[in-house]
């Protein structure tokens, strides 16, 4: 009798020696995964880097005039804008031409570009080679109405 309890106190911490081990053995594993995915992502990518080469202002005018995507007219768009919104550029063909559209942040356009600035910029546009940021420079009401001086500034990727 004294002998099967001995053996089965031996085989219970049998099995637990088991378990154990074979817990650490996957605590280990796993630490080594965590070790590897470190090492992945510590190896240095060759990123490019960028160059401010121009800066512009340019004056946007809002009309009653409809904008694209929705029923509000680009005056109502413009008095939603703040001196924190970013804006975009959509190239549109009209005619024979090409116009620069301005998007406010939800995508709606609230004007264009005069002719005279869309060719400060229409060759940066969709070259990857370059980067445009643009946002609100500031708010202007007049009695004609509401308009925004914008910031576009060109980088070179190198």
């Amino acid at each position: 009798m004294q002998i099967y309890s001995v053996l089965g106190i031996l085989l219970l911490l049998g099995i637990l020696i088991f378990f154990l081990f074979k817990r650490t053995k996957k605590k280990n594993s796993s630490q080594l995964n965590n070790e590897v995915s470190k090492e992945g992502i510590n190896i240095p990518l060759k990123e490019k880097s960028f160059v401010e080469i121009e800066e512009h202002q340019f004056r946007i005018e809002g009309s009653l005039e409809g904008a694209k995507k929705t029923s509000r007219n680009r005056q109502m768009l413009l008095m939603d804008m703040n001196s924190y919104s970013e804006v975009s550029f959509e190239l549109e063909k009209r005619g024979n031409s090409n116009t620069i559209l301005v998007l406010n942040e939800e995508g709606y356009d609230i004007g264009f570009l005069k002719k005279e600035d869309q060719e400060k910029i229409i060759n940066y546009l969709n070259n990857v080679d370059y980067k445009l940021e643009s946002g609100v420079e500031k708010f202007s009401r007049t009695s004609e109405g509401e308009s925004l001086t914008i910031y576009v500034t060109v980088f070179h990727y190198q």
